[in-house]
């Protein structure tokens, strides 16, 4: 899949680096070209306790 400006769509894990922190600073993974695996991370961080959002390189980053 392209984006409008010919580049490549890459995902990525955002999350919280400590568990159950509703606020400060957010961790970002790796960009990864597929979507799938990035997901299956952020679940795995979720079952953890960790907030974690997935984020395109054409996303803004979430908000503390």
């Amino acid at each position: 899949m392209v984006s409008g400006d010919d580049r490549p769509v890459l995902w990525r894990v955002v999350y919280n680096g400590q568990r159950n922190r509703t606020g400060g600073a957010w961790d970002a993974g790796p960009w990864h070209p597929d979507r799938e695996r990035v997901e299956h991370f952020a679940a795995w961080l979720r079952s953890m306790g960790h907030r974690a959002e997935v984020q395109h390189n054409g996303a803004p980053a979430p908000r503390s």
